[in-house]
């Protein structure tokens, strides 16, 4: 009987012995999936983006990259985002560069060149200025000084959404010798960050603010509005910056400058594209008591469409609060655009916007019908020659005739 339980034990240790590594393991397994699940919910993942094929090194054709700019997408989601979007373009543009003079593949032209590897690339059918190294550009304005008034945009494409510790590009203020007399840092997808001269000394930080999410893959509208008092700034339908102007911001140009690092570059390039300097202006009471009619840059609409953007928002609502104003005026819509395309197609597109706005001012501002009526003249009444980038920007409008 002893040596029965004896040999019952042996074989009860034995089991045990066999089992106990498999089930020590499948404990500590359990322990450590544990663990990694809890440092999962203090880590926050993030997905990179889908990443075109940017082909080989030295190529300039990216055509599976797509690229989308309505007023739907990149951060506008109607006029209900625009709010508070108190940005209005200067009225007569100074400098505006569309690429439609440039090859594939060649230094952009009208621009200067401080440091990098800059040229013109197509995305889809469209061309941009491509960065393929940090460095600096800056676009060459004939003008001795700034107005007092201005405003500059232009549209950066943003090919990721991945955090990337050097990954930026900078809007900057220059004076005559090139020094720094601000700008605006948009850094790693994350935040925006505004530098201005206060003194004799160098630039200083006056804010900073998070990116809003939707700055993410896709096409940004970059803006800067600089008055006699304030420079503000806008990333889409947001603003970032709103500061008092130092008397030691006195620029006299800008430049666009690109950071990252090697491996950044070789993943990703950063394009931008669309510059537009303006001169701003006389207010839109102001244009009209003195010449019976406004001329204004600041309603947008889809490419080739009449859908009006949402960052048209604060000029409606001024031409909408002018008529409230002054209950007896009335107001002629005209649409007007340059010369590039059919004459027949550009007129049909010139009265559909032209119609497109006033029912916008009906409908959201219940202006009365009966006071509002609309045209189109199509590229019949230029105001610039149609032969520079410039004529044509200052061409393409919409106008407000007394009735």
């Amino acid at each position: 009987m002893k040596i029965l339980r004896f040999v019952g034990v042996c074989i009860v240790g034995l089991l045990f012995l066999m089992v106990a590594p498999d089930f020590a393991n499948a404990q500590f397994g359990k322990l450590k999936d544990k663990i990694k699940k809890e440092a999962e919910k203090k880590v926050p993942k993030v997905k990179e983006a889908e990443k075109p094929n940017a082909g080989a090194e030295g190529e300039t054709e990216t055509d599976s990259f797509e690229v989308k700019v309505d007023s739907q997408a990149n951060g506008g989601n109607g006029f209900q985002l625009y709010t508070k979007f108190d940005f209005v373009p200067g009225q007569r543009v100074l400098f505006y560069d569309d690429l439609s003079q440039e090859e594939v593949g060649e230094f952009p032209s009208r621009w200067s060149l401080k440091t990098g590897v800059f040229e013109i690339a197509k995305v889809g059918p469209d061309g941009w200025i491509m960065a393929t190294t940090r460095g600096q550009i800056s676009p060459k304005i004939n003008v001795n000084q700034l107005p007092e008034k201005y405003t500059v945009e232009f549209e950066f494409l943003n090919r990721t959404s991945v955090y990337r510790g050097a990954y930026y590009i900078d809007f900057n203020w220059l004076d005559s010798s090139g020094n720094l007399m601000g700008y605006l840092h948009l850094f790693c997808n994350t935040s925006a960050y505004f530098y201005m001269k206060l003194d004799q000394g160098g630039v200083q930080s006056i804010s900073d603010k998070k990116l809003p999410p939707s700055f993410a893959t896709g096409v940004h509208q970059i803006r800067m509005m600089v008055t006699k008092s304030s420079v503000k700034c806008y990333v889409d339908n947001e603003r970032l910056v709103n500061a008092p102007k130092s008397e030691y911001f006195k620029p006299t140009s800008f430049a666009i400058s690109i950071h990252g690092d090697d491996v950044d570059f070789e993943k990703e390039k950063i394009f931008f594209r669309n510059f537009r300097f303006a001169e701003g202006g006389k207010t839109m009471r102001e244009q009209l008591d003195e010449s019976g009619h406004i001329v204004t840059h600041g309603i947008y609409f889809d490419m080739n469409s009449d859908k009006i953007r949402g960052e048209s928002y604060k000029t409606l609502a001024d031409i909408a609060q002018m008529m409230t104003d002054d209950a007896t005026l009335k107001l002629m819509i005209e649409g007007h655009t340059d010369s590039d395309g059919n004459d027949a197609s550009n007129l049909e597109l010139s009265e559909r916007r032209a119609k497109s706005v006033r029912q916008h001012l009906i409908d959201t501002y219940k202006v009365s019908e009966d006071r509002l009526e609309s045209k189109g003249l199509g590229e019949t009444k230029p105001i610039d020659a149609n032969t520079t980038p410039e004529g044509k920007a200052n061409n393409r409008r919409v106008e407000l005739v007394k009735m």
